[in-house]
């Protein structure tokens, strides 16, 4: 809980997840990252590590996993 941790939109395609995360350090603004899961359970970020707005964050995760909504 040190970072505030939470995890934000979910879309799937296939096995596979991709998601938001979205961690806050005790001093700095909360920031955002794509993250996908396979059906393993293996997670990984996409790009860099809370360097995304929430907005950024999402629309990746749209368009990796093919859903608009």
């Amino acid at each position: 809980r040190f970072f505030k941790s939470k995890i934000g939109l979910v879309r799937s395609k296939g096995d596979d997840y991709y998601f938001v995360s979205s961690e806050q350090p005790p001093h700095g603004p909360r920031m955002f990252s794509v993250r996908h899961m396979d059906k393993d359970g293996d997670i990984k970020t996409i790009g860099e590590f809370c360097s995304l707005t929430r907005y950024m964050a999402e629309k990746k995760v749209r368009q990796l996993s093919g859903c608009d909504y």
